[in-house]
C-alpha cells in the first residue's frame, strides 16, 4: 500500500468487504483499501409521514415518524493503483460492498472506532496518479442501517 497520506487529525483507514445476500447485515472479513484524506460521514435523516385528517378541529398538520435515510458518505482518498482499478470495476458492475471507516478517537491515537455500512459506490472522481498511487474522491450510498458502536 502507498505511504500514509493522512494527517494526524484524520488518520482514517478504509476497508472493504464482500456483501452477501444470504447474510446482508453481517459484517464480513474486511481488507485494507486505501486511506481517507478527508471524509464526510452522513447524518441519519428521518422522513415524516403526514397524519393529518380533513376532519381535524384545527388547521395544523400532524406527522408520524417515517423511514430513516442513511445518506451518502463522501471520501477524498489515496489508493494503490490496483485499488483504484477495483473502485472503477465496482462502479461498472454495480456491485454492493461493505465499507468500513476506522475513525481514530481524539484522545487515543491507538484506538479506532469502526463505522461500517453496505451499499454502492455512487460516484467516482477521475483518479490523479502520482508516484505512490492514485488520489480521488468518491461517494458511497449507504443501503440499510450503518453499524457504528459507541466510543469506548
Amino acid at each position: 500500500m502507498a505511504e500514509d497520506k493522512t494527517t494526524h487529525s484524520h488518520g482514517t483507514r478504509l476497508k472493504k468487504g464482500t456483501w452477501a445476500a444470504a447474510t446482508p447485515e453481517t459484517i464480513p472479513t474486511m481488507t485494507d483499501f486505501g486511506q481517507a484524506m478527508s471524509i464526510d460521514i452522513p447524518e441519519l435523516k428521518t422522513t415524516f409521514v403526514s397524519a393529518s385528517r380533513l376532519y381535524q378541529s384545527d388547521r395544523y398538520n400532524r406527522f408520524r415518524n417515517g423511514r430513516v435515510d442513511p445518506g451518502e458518505i463522501t471520501i477524498d482518498g489515496h489508493f494503490d493503483k490496483t485499488d483504484y482499478d477495483t473502485l472503477k470495476t465496482l462502479v461498472d458492475a454495480g456491485t454492493q460492498i461493505w465499507l468500513q471507516v476506522n475513525i481514530p478517537e481524539p484522545d487515543d491515537a491507538t484506538h479506532l472506532s469502526p463505522w461500517s455500512a453496505h451499499g454502492w459506490i455512487s460516484s467516482l472522481g477521475i483518479g490523479v496518479p502520482d508516484d505512490e498511487g492514485v488520489s480521488c474522491a468518491f461517494a458511497f450510498k449507504v443501503n440499510g442501517k450503518p453499524q457504528f458502536p459507541a466510543y469506548a
